[in-house]
């Protein structure tokens, strides 16, 4: 299942000791990315803020890839997360929406 996850930084926390764990948290972002954990991370231009993109077995793995980041302490407590639908039902949608169009319009040009 893949999860967005939108997070910003605490402004409240003492950040002198943040040096060394934005550096294990690079580590250990790149390590997720090699294992396809993490699909997609960015920066929010302009915010002080993050967008990861997980593919994760569950809410409880993507509770333990998020909480084992370096840096997960100086985030605020309230991230963001929304799980993504996969391919295939958003084809059924999209597919379901067209067939409802296509109906709408057969109707109407018979009247």
């Amino acid at each position: 299942m893949l999860y967005v996850v939108i997070s910003y930084g605490n402004a409240k926390l003492d950040n002198t000791n943040a040096t060394d764990d934005a550096v294990k948290s690079h580590r250990y972002r790149e390590e997720l990315i090699k294992k396809g954990k993490i699909v997609v991370h960015g920066h929010i231009a302009g915010q002080k803020g993050h967008l990861w993109v997980y593919n994760a077995d569950s809410p409880d793995e993507l509770d333990r890839l998020v909480s084992n980041d370096p840096m997960y302490p100086y985030l605020q407590n309230d991230p963001q997360i929304f799980m993504l639908i996969s391919d295939e039902r958003a084809h059924e949608r999209e597919a379901k929406m067209l067939a409802g169009r296509d109906a709408m319009n057969i109707h109407a040009a018979q009247q």
